[in-house]
């Protein structure tokens, strides 16, 4: 939400919404001026409308109040299965959550390849909270987790240090400048014909049941 000042915005789309009724957009504002405020009831009834309505940019924050059971009943395999809806269809944040469903097997079964596939795809696309949680040990991921990554670093060419789970500077730099790399491979590992285009994204996960 970063620098979002709940009251202010919850007056303003309030005063919007009462000028153009039923527009997703304000609403969507609404909804996340709301999740500020901590008034997570009428935020999660929105954006659980807004899910329902085939409203992109809600999927991952009715996620989280699904995964947290703020304003909701807490239903972890709904919020993954939101996540995953978002990560299909582009969203960093959403990759960033379904890697971490399936690196602890939490929404998902186990898997840490997976994990770092969604993490490159990340990565490629420039997401910066993804790569500043990759910018350290990562002590909280798997093992397999970051053997993986490293993995996946060093047949885009971006890394040339063991593959050890060991995160060090050589990671870091490598997390920062893979998507300035044309060639590199996309996730999975396949390297692409042509230079690397975004919509080669998502990955071929399969959906949650």
């Amino acid at each position: 939400m970063g620098d979002l000042d709940g009251a202010a915005g919850v007056k303003a789309c309030r005063t919007a919404l009462a000028r153009y009724p039923h527009a997703a957009r304000f609403e969507f504002q609404l909804a996340r001026s709301l999740h500020k405020s901590e008034a997570f009831g009428e935020a999660a009834a929105l954006y659980g409308s807004l899910v329902e309505r085939g409203y992109f940019a809600a999927l991952v924050n009715y996620g989280w109040l699904l995964n947290n059971g703020q304003g909701v009943k807490p239903d972890e395999k709904a919020a993954v299965r939101l996540y995953m809806l978002a990560a299909q269809q582009g969203d960093t944040l959403g990759m960033f959550n379904v890697a971490m469903a399936y690196d602890t097997g939490q929404g998902l079964p186990l898997n840490p390849t997976q994990a770092a596939d969604w993490i490159y795809a990340a990565l490629r696309l420039g997401h910066e909270y993804s790569i500043k949680q990759m910018s350290g040990p990562a002590a909280g991921w798997t093992r397999d987790f970051r053997i993986e990554l490293q993995r996946l670093l060093k047949q885009a060419g971006a890394y040339n240090g063991p593959l050890n789970g060991v995160f060090g500077p050589e990671v870091w730099n490598a997390v920062r400048m893979v998507q300035t790399l044309p060639f590199a491979p996309t996730p999975g590992g396949k390297v692409p014909p042509k230079r690397w285009d975004p919509t080669s994204i998502p990955v071929n996960s399969p959906m949650p049941r």
